[in-house]
């Protein structure tokens, strides 16, 4: 009985040795499987702090080329910004110089006209004085503005037909001018030389043709504009152009310089009306305006 429990034991002791030596083996594979995870991790956290090192390093060389390309485009900017100015100063000053040759030849009509006793050739005389006039006007116009792409063609036509009225004062003291100047409109050089061209004509030909000996009378001008379109409205309560005169066969040199500039430069339309007087309604496309 005494060797069975012994045996019992033994067989008890050796279970339990074995138990324990199998437990030793897996805990020697958890503990070899934590060292090579340990590893895994130790070695990826290693790439992870090179590629951050990497990437922080890459970003700086891009910070540095990127702050160096805007010190370049700042220094670009500020030359070009130099350079408009300049190019800015320089056209005003041409401006400025073109005045003032065109009003030396205005000078130079009228001590022309003060030794012209011909009527003929003292209305022709007058007639080209007024017209380099109103060309010198829109160089000084240019030549005051601040911003040379933009021009308030609105400012230049009623300075203008307030000059060519008084340039006419012997004519003109029996008549009344109104100028009605709806809203201010900007354009380019292309449209306003020919607009003033085009009113100085008609203006000056109201004033010497549709009120004969010293008739008393009004001359109209209104002018109005939207983004698209300029309307220029002159008219006259004068004796108004003959019916049976066309344009198109009038010997006229101002009006043939109306229809020029109206239709073929300015690409507009015309409209006359000699009713109760003359009126000239035309229309003009705003092809750049500001």
């Amino acid at each position: 009985m005494a060797q069975n429990k012994s045996d019992i034991s033994t067989k008890k002791l050796t279970r339990i040795e074995l138990e324990l030596k199998h437990l030793k083996n897996e805990l020697s594979l958890v503990n070899n499987e934590n060292i090579t995870t340990n590893d895994k991790y130790y070695s990826l956290f290693n790439d992870m702090e090179k590629e951050v090192k990497r990437r922080s390093l890459l970003i700086k060389e891009q910070n540095k080329k990127l702050k160096d390309e805007i010190t370049k485009r700042k220094i670009i900017e500020k030359e070009l910004k130099d350079t408009l100015k300049e190019k800015d100063f320089l056209m005003q000053e041409i401006h400025h110089r073109v005045k003032n040759n065109l009003q030396i030849i205005s000078s130079l009509l009228n001590l022309q006209l003060k030794q012209t006793e011909d009527n003929k050739t003292h209305s022709i005389l007058t007639d080209s004085r007024n017209r380099i006039q109103s060309l010198a006007l829109i160089h000084e116009k240019i030549y005051q503005s601040e911003n040379l792409n933009e021009f308030n063609l609105s400012t230049y036509i009623n300075t203008l037909s307030v000059n060519i009225f008084r340039s006419f004062m012997n004519n003109a003291s029996m008549r009344t001018l109104n100028v009605d100047i709806k809203n201010d409109c900007y354009a380019d050089l292309d449209i306003c030389i020919p607009c003033g061209l085009v009113i100085n004509e008609i203006i000056t030909n109201s004033i010497k043709h549709a009120f004969p000996e010293n008739q008393k009378g009004i001359i109209s001008l209104t002018l109005e504009s939207d983004k698209n379109t300029l309307n220029i409205i002159v008219s006259d309560n004068g004796i108004g152009i003959p019916k049976d005169i066309i344009v198109e066969e009038s010997k006229s040199l101002g009006l043939h310089l109306i229809k020029l500039l109206t239709i073929s430069q300015l690409k507009g339309k015309m409209d006359i009306n000699t009713e109760n007087g003359t009126k000239f309604n035309i229309s003009i496309p705003l092809k750049r305006m500001y």
